[in-house]
């Protein structure tokens, strides 16, 4: 690695054009470090005692391939560390260049081709299908403008986001600010700018920085190890194909994991692929240390493990991890890769509240299938089996987050290997939930709870899978009228016989102190709604047919009118007295064990170590 003097930006730039690999992340700046440069560049301007500001360090490494830019052919070289401030100071001087050429200061104009692009070429390109998307930003001043401006990853979000912020800012600047803030962009910044002579050396330049404190993830940390190794125990002639298939690869990782960043996390799906591909058991995890193991991908130590042996896993790994995270972007954000079926059943494991532990399996079932190697109702069934796991034990039992871990991982690694079919899988999985909730307690543990208001996240999941149930029975094919994400709400739980019904009012002609406390918070006595503040403590003809306030009785807010299935049920009711309650209650407990106890024989009891699921943090 050679070493240069600190640079402006100016010089940084002068050598060529620079261009983000596709195994970078995406820009990942938020709010915060925004608005910090902004305060930066703005105190080099504002402050007489304030003359230069460090930037950090800029590493580079010089590709073989070249690019027209402007009236030369200049070359194209990768940036390694400091993409994120530079493509935020370039989109910031962008922003500062558009509002001076808009103030009449043409001659500013010229400068675009030194620092932001030339015809279709940016100066820094992005990664992926970003590299359009920035250059219409850099054109158009940090504004959508165009064809390419759809905003729908999370990185495009956070570069409009940066823009706009720009933009708010440079909005309140006059000429000489303009000018100013220009000049202390271009000149002011300072940069340490590094450059690689290998490309081998990536890996090794990121393990270096993190040893001294830069946050990398165990995803990153794992790329450049690999990247290490080559250049360790690979020919000279073969490192280049083995080097260009990690990074590659690492590129379509970000990407699928782009997809999923608000739900998933690097570290998660490195785990998952860790469990399919090498070891399943929990307590073997170590994150980033363990790919380092002399079992796994040692860098010197063959004795466990031939050279030939690790460079086909690795190989190996680095294509299953694409497809890892390809399907657990596919498992955490279900899109058009799964029919209505298969996506509800999906979205149904999702709402016992706990995934954690079955998304392994989740993920390998989905890869399966993926590959045509199983069918959509043997996919169905295994998620089926899986909810009926997560819902008996976890909102039912509410055992440890980790119970059933180690069984859950085995599975994942046996049927991606094959040595387990998709029939046995479903027959081990109802077999765990049996042992962490065993079928006779279950049934009667559910008559005995009398309090399910006390319990919301499984009222939620029980009457949501019952709005399922009604809506595929009586208008199959049509979609639920009310969402996942509304029924978090606390207004869409509806008591029917209110809490505190008014003594003067109708319930209490038919209910007594003793009934109204034995029964109010009964799942027979709770329904779905889309807002429970509209029905107060009305009686209940009032809640079951709306207010005669002059209003068609079509258009009135009531139980009879309503687009949910479960409160339209309600609305065939005459009168709603202990017997009404307590016959719905008893029918949606026996509901409850048909869907989440189903008879589908002789499952038997797993072999279950529960010290195998020991907490070691993902």
């Amino acid at each position: 690695m050679s070493s240069n003097t600190k640079q402006n930006l100016m010089k940084l730039l002068a050598d060529g054009v620079f261009r983000i690999p596709d195994y970078q992340r995406g820009y990942a700046w938020e709010e915060k470090q925004v608005k910090d440069l902004i305060l930066d560049i703005d105190a080099l301007v504002s402050d007489e005692g304030i003359t230069s500001h460090y930037m950090g360090t800029i590493v580079t490494f010089k590709t073989k391939y070249t690019e027209q830019y402007q009236y030369s052919t200049v070359d194209v070289f990768d940036v390694v560390d400091g993409q994120q401030r530079l493509t935020s100071i370039l989109l910031f001087l962008a922003v500062i260049l558009d509002a001076l050429k808009k103030h009449g200061k043409d001659e500013f104009r010229q400068f675009e081709g030194q620092y932001l692009f030339s015809g279709a070429v940016p100066k820094l390109m992005l990664n992926g299908e970003d590299r359009d998307f920035y250059l219409s930003l850099l054109k158009n001043g940090g504004q959508l403008i165009g064809t390419v401006t759809a905003v729908n990853t999370p990185q495009r979000q956070r570069l409009s986001e940066a823009a706009k912020y720009f933009r708010g800012y440079v909005e309140k600047c006059n000429d000489k600010k303009l000018v100013d803030l220009y000049g202390a962009i271009t000149s002011k910044l300072n940069f340490s700018s590094y450059s690689i002579e290998e490309e081998c050396e990536i890996g090794m330049t990121f393990e270096l920085m993190n040893s001294r404190g830069k946050g990398l993830s165990v995803l990153e940390l794992l790329k450049n190890y690999l990247m290490y190794w080559a250049s360790r125990n690979i020919p000279l002639k073969d490192r280049e194909s083995v080097t260009r298939s990690i990074n590659t690869s690492w590129g379509e990782v970000y990407k699928y994991l782009g997809i999923c960043k608000q739900d998933g996390n690097d570290g998660q799906c490195l785990r998952i692929a860790w469990i399919i591909f090498f070891d399943p058991l929990p307590k073997n995890w170590q994150g980033y240390e363990g790919f380092k193991q002399k079992s796994c991908i040692p860098i010197r130590d063959f004795s466990e493990r031939s050279k030939n042996v690790v460079r086909e896993f690795i190989q190996k790994f680095v294509d299953g991890l694409v497809v890892v995270s390809r399907n657990y972007a596919a498992v955490l954000n279900p899109r058009d890769k799964f029919n209505p079926r298969e996506k509800t059943a999906l979205e149904n494991v999702k709402h016992t509240g706990n995934i954690a532990n079955a998304l392994p399996l989740m993920v390998a079932l989905t890869m399966k299938k993926e590959a045509g190697s199983i069918s959509s109702d043997q996919y169905v069934e295994v998620l089926k089996a899986v909810e009926c796991f997560s819902f008996r034990a976890f909102l039912w039992e509410r055992r440890r987050s980790n119970a059933g871990k180690s069984q859950l991982f085995r599975f994942a690694k046996l049927l991606t290997d094959g040595s387990i079919s998709v029939d046995q899988v479903v027959k081990e999985v109802y077999g765990l939930a049996n042992y962490y909730a065993p079928v006779a307690k279950f049934k009667s543990e559910i008559h005995e709870l009398q309090d399910w208001y006390s319990r919301p996240k499984l009222v939620r999941c029980v009457l949501f899978a019952y709005e399922q149930y009604l809506v595929e029975r009586h208008h199959p094919g049509e979609s639920l009228k009310i969402t996942w994400n509304e029924v978090a709400a606390d207004s869409t739980l509806e008591h029917i016989l209110p809490q505190n019904p008014d003594d003067k009012s109708e319930w209490k002609k038919i209910w007594n102190d003793e009934l109204i406390k034995h029964w109010k918070h009964a799942l027979g006595n709770l329904v779905f709604t889309k807002d429970n503040s509209r029905y107060h403590n009305f009686d209940f003809t009032r809640k079951r047919d709306g207010v005669e306030d002059g209003a068609p009785r079509s258009e009135r807010y009531c139980y009879r009118n309503s687009n949910i299935m479960q409160e339209r049920q309600i609305a065939d009711f005459e009168t709603w007295s202990p017997k009404q309650v307590k016959d719905r209650h008893e029918m949606l407990l026996k509901w409850i064990v048909e869907r989440w106890c189903p008879n589908i024989g002789d499952v038997g009891m797993p072999e279950v170590h529960e010290s195998d699921d020991e907490e070691l943090g993902d």
